[in-house]
């Protein structure tokens, strides 16, 4: 049996991520381009909003949105 779950209209993501460890060990691309991230979560139905915020050992990965099917909508 395969369950899905599917999140409702104006359902809230929050993910935190640790980024640039320790300085040295290199991101993937598309944790280095905020734009290019909000482009895939908008392609997969959210608004979203990114921002890295500096740390000691490495930087931190911010991203919060809510689920829409409205293209324009923005995430504040």
């Amino acid at each position: 049996m395969i369950s899905y779950f599917v999140m409702p209209e104006h359902g809230r993501i929050h993910f935190f991520e640790y980024v640039d460890l320790y300085k040295v060990i290199p991101d993937k691309e598309i944790l280095d381009d905020m734009d290019k991230l909000q482009k895939v979560f908008r392609e997969a139905g959210f608004a979203v909003r990114a921002v890295k915020r500096k740390g000691l050992f490495w930087n931190y990965l911010l991203i919060n949105g809510i689920k829409t099917s409205d293209k324009n909508a923005v995430y504040v």
